[in-house]
């Protein structure tokens, strides 16, 4: 009789929840942005007789500079100054010229020059901080120094201040802002025809909130609430809300993205803390709330998405 031999069984331990059959090709386009020029410097001051080169760079709708764009220059009224191929800025009489940079039809921010006669006169205003964050119903001063051609302070003058919107903050006699409502406007000073460059005022207050959804033709499990905050201290929260869960897997992570995946732009917020409730990442630095709108959970190993939730 022949006795048959029994192998000892192999267990595996359970496959992870990101390969399989979920595992899904990702392919993400990188974020398209509009195509944009700086202008280097964007508030200046020369008198009448001087030259100066300025500079330019384009960046394209991936937001890479690109050195080798073709770009020209002008300026909004040659009368006053006019400006080569180059970028040299030949200055002919008194006066503000607007200077731009253009590239096909993509045209800069226009780069403000007051140009004078007096070298003692006002040429600039300056204001500090260029930006600022001032809390709902807080106030914060800003302060304004008029200077000459050659950078020196002129003292003992009145300026007029204005805001752009001020719903979002208003401001009184002597610069100092007081924040109504969540959002961002600007503010400047004037003085003997002369305006400064802005000042970036936020208010912060602004959320987005939005469902999490799991990835289509997936068995992928994810549902709950995510909150985008901006902080009155500075920076951004992200909260999952209670009812948050996911499915398990092997390197889970939070990203905030400006498309439904992930991307070279997207925010890498860390590991996912939990598969389910409650659970906050705090986002160092600016966020624009109107570009990023997506929170994804991704699985890093085998580079697929959970699913994600859009932030409106």
């Amino acid at each position: 009789m022949r006795l048959l031999r029994l192998l000892p069984l192999l267990v595996l331990p359970p496959l992870s929840g990101c390969i399989g059959t979920d595992l899904v090709s990702e392919v993400i386009e990188e974020d398209q942005q509009p195509a944009r020029i700086e202008v280097t410097p964007l508030d200046h001051a020369l008198e009448v007789g001087d030259g100066f080169q300025y500079a330019a760079t384009f960046f394209n709708t991936q937001g890479e500079a690109d050195p080798s764009a073709t770009i020209g220059w002008r300026t909004d009224d040659a009368a006053i100054a006019s400006i080569d191929a180059t970028g040299w800025l030949t200055t002919h009489q008194p006066g503000i010229v607007s200077v731009y940079a253009e590239v096909d039809s993509v045209t800069s921010a226009p780069a403000t020059l007051n140009i004078v006669a007096d070298p003692n006169q006002i040429a600039r205003i300056i204001l500090s901080p260029d930006t600022a964050t001032v809390a709902l119903g807080a106030t914060f001063n800003i302060a304004a120094q008029a200077v000459n051609v050659e950078g020196n302070a002129i003292d003992g003058v009145t300026f007029t201040w204005s805001i752009a919107d001020e719903n979002v903050a208003t401001v009184n006699g002597v610069g100092q802002v007081t924040g109504v409502n969540a959002g961002s406007t600007q503010l400047t000073a004037s003085a003997d025809g002369v305006t400064s460059a802005p000042t970036v005022i936020r208010v912060p207050g602004q959320s987005t909130t939005g469902t999490f959804t799991a990835r289509t033709g997936t068995s992928y499990r994810l549902q709950g609430t995510a909150t985008l905050e901006e902080l009155a201290t500075g920076g951004f929260q992200l909260t999952f809300g209670d009812d948050f869960s996911t499915s398990n897997g092997p390197g889970l992570a939070v990203y905030l993205s400006t498309v439904d995946g992930v991307s070279s732009t997207s925010i890498d917020l860390g590991t996912l803390q939990s598969t389910r409730g409650s659970q906050t990442y705090t986002i160092s630095g600016n966020v624009d709330m109107t570009r990023y709108r997506y929170v994804i959970i991704h699985c890093v190993p085998f580079n697929v998405s959970f699913g994600s939730a859009f932030l409106q």
